[in-house]
């Protein structure tokens, strides 16, 4: 394979990961062999389903170095290991798929069943132990786990997976598997975490001196930004009207009533991260309100979201398609916080090291902004 395939397969396979909900925003990484000298990877922080030639990157597997302008994930040498130590392996994928995210909070290998399941993942599929991202601990526990079991998957605690290939099709064949795997071992489903949240549901946009406030069906009401309660538009319009009055860097708000989010506001307490992407995105906790517009602003001082009592959680950003992956970012932890517990007891991710990893990604966006 030269070059310019290799780019090809790793454009192809963002789109087609993305659109399988394999890939959920920026976080992850994508690889594909050439030779036994080089492989092409996804850069920092790009766009999965918008990747073209110039973004990926041409790797050196033997060398701490790389052949662009563009920097790669620090995850290269993860990739870079895999090909050195597992010359079977020509496609890489490190997905932060919903479900093998959620079992990898656990830290806990997954004994393999079925014969199918086994002749596409291996007997068991290792779980490397937790070190922050980009770290050389990180590294050795990632590369470990590879060597460790003849397997094509490998969970990373608190973050996702790595799933392996002879090409991408055999590499996206065991990310599904995986997925699948993982799903088996959760006991409850939505169906089961109570009653929906039953009420009108809105998301909002900042105008200059008013608020759009966007139903789930379709109505929108415009709402001036000063002004007093009004029985014409919903009662939801006071707490954004109190958040964009308090926030001027918050253009966008959606109400996240997903499942698992509402299910865990109804526990009427905070949260604290159990992975990685929500670490970068929420912080050290996300806080738990009550619907007064005084109490929702007041958590998101430290915190783009807050859990709101029995209603799901509110996220703030600065477009819709951020409130967007909030909102899958949130739904995800809050599906770990209640599916691992159930399993047994989740690990959750230290202060310190959450704060580590949100100045990382505040950094990393606004270096994006200022290109």
């Amino acid at each position: 394979m030269d070059t310019a395939q290799a780019k090809q397969a790793v454009i192809s396979a963002g789109k087609k990961l993305v659109d399988a909900g394999l890939m959920i925003g920026p976080w992850g990484s994508i690889s594909c062999r050439v030779d036994e000298n080089l492989f092409a990877v996804t850069p920092v922080g790009c766009s999965f389903a918008e990747l073209s030639t110039e973004d990926i990157i041409i790797d050196e597997i033997k060398k701490k170095s790389f052949i662009k302008d563009h920097r790669p994930f620090f995850e290269r040498n993860f990739h870079a290991d895999c090909y050195r130590l597992r010359p079977e392996i020509n496609f890489i994928i490190h997905t932060n798929q919903l479900n093998a995210s959620v079992l990898s909070v656990l830290s806990r290998d997954i004994l393999v069943q079925g014969i199918d399941n086994i002749e596409k993942l291996g007997r068991t599929v290792k779980c490397a132990s937790y070190a922050l991202p980009g770290t050389g601990a990180l590294r050795r526990n990632v590369s470990g786990a590879v060597v460790s079991l003849p397997s094509r998957a490998v969970l990373i605690a608190n973050s996702g997976a790595f799933c392996m290939g002879e090409n991408f099709n055999t590499a996206y064949l065991v990310a599904l598997t995986l997925e699948e795997l993982c799903e088996d071992r959760f006991r409850s489903t939505p169906n089961t975490l109570g009653a929906p949240y039953g009420k009108d549901v809105y998301n909002s946009i900042r105008r200059t001196n008013t608020f759009v406030m966007l139903g789930k069906n379709g109505e929108s009401f415009t709402v001036p930004m000063d002004g007093e309660a009004d029985s014409r538009f919903p009662r939801e319009a006071e707490i954004h009207r109190a958040i964009y009055k308090a926030y001027g860097e918050v253009k966008c708000i959606s109400h996240c009533a997903m499942p698992y989010t509402v299910a865990v506001s109804r526990m009427g307490y905070g949260i604290k991260p159990l992975l990685n992407d929500f670490a970068g995105c929420v912080g050290v906790s996300m806080g738990c309100a009550s619907p007064e517009p005084e109490a929702v602003v007041s958590k998101l001082k430290h915190s783009p979201a807050v859990l709101v009592k029995n209603r799901g959680a509110f996220c703030c950003a600065d477009t819709q398609s951020n409130t967007a992956l909030l909102e899958m970012i949130i739904e995800k932890d809050c599906k770990a916080q209640i599916e691992a517990s159930l399993i047994s007891t989740p690990k959750y991710i230290g202060f310190w090291e959450s704060i580590l990893i949100r100045l990382y990604c505040l950094r990393s966006r606004r270096k994006k902004k200022e290109k």
